[in-house]
């Protein structure tokens, strides 16, 4: 695990049910190919089938697909040779306690955005301080503008109207139910914006909580 240098999806599990099971699998094994600068879609997914645990327990699943040792960054193995590990957490999916959020700046490539990359120890390290500072998360921003936290995306609620960042953050599958089903507008939300705009609801997602309420952000 040299440099964390690995693709993840964290699944939220209901009484030993994978909800959404499909679709983090397609995603992970697509971001995979990509990251990996590999082509089989297929010899990949039999590796992450035959791993799949049983549970019975609610919580959160990992599934993580790993480059093995070489000596190159690319070219350097196959799709055979990728170390694909599981692990699970048991956790309270229904805990709905608001959060307060803490501003933390962050430099984001375009380009990484959409690829949940293993090497989280700086924003875990940036969520560890601001949870000694009082809060519970981080909110990443940059050039101005809001990005998301360390593990959620971020909407605000105006009337009936949502807004979620357009830019510089990690597309979610929970972010994209919400956008299919409710009337959202993606567009950069600048740190001005949250300043001057009383929204009627802040809220994050993820795969594990739907919606948790943000009572603060600072």
């Amino acid at each position: 695990f040299l440099y964390g240098e690995s693709i993840f999806t964290t699944i939220r599990v209901e009484n030993g049910s994978i909800i959404d099971l499909k679709r983090h699998l397609d995603k992970l094994i697509i971001d995979a190919t990509g990251y990996f600068f590999l082509d089989s879609y297929d010899l990949i997914q039999e590796k992450v089938k035959k791993i799949i645990p049983e549970l019975t327990l609610s919580g959160a699943l990992r599934i993580t697909i790993s480059a093995p040792k070489r000596y190159g960054l690319v070219g350097q193995f196959k799709e055979i040779d990728l170390i694909i590990t599981t692990s699970f957490r048991e956790i309270d999916l229904y805990n709905d306690k608001p959060v307060k959020l803490k501003l933390a700046k962050r430099v984001q490539d375009e380009k990484l955005c959409d690829y949940k990359i293993g090497s989280y120890g700086k924003e875990l390290y940036l969520k560890r301080l601001a949870i000694k500072e009082g809060f519970d998360d981080v909110l990443f921003y940059g050039e101005g503008k809001i990005f998301e936290t360390s593990t959620a995306n971020i909407f605000f609620r105006k009337g009936d109207s949502l807004f979620t960042p357009k830019s510089g953050i990690y597309k979610g599958l929970t972010r994209s139910k919400i956008i299919d089903t409710r009337n959202v507008i993606e567009r950069d939300i600048t740190l001005d914006d949250i300043k001057t705009i009383n929204y009627d609801e802040i809220f994050l997602c993820n795969s594990i909580f739907e919606k948790k309420v943000v009572e603060g952000i600072e």
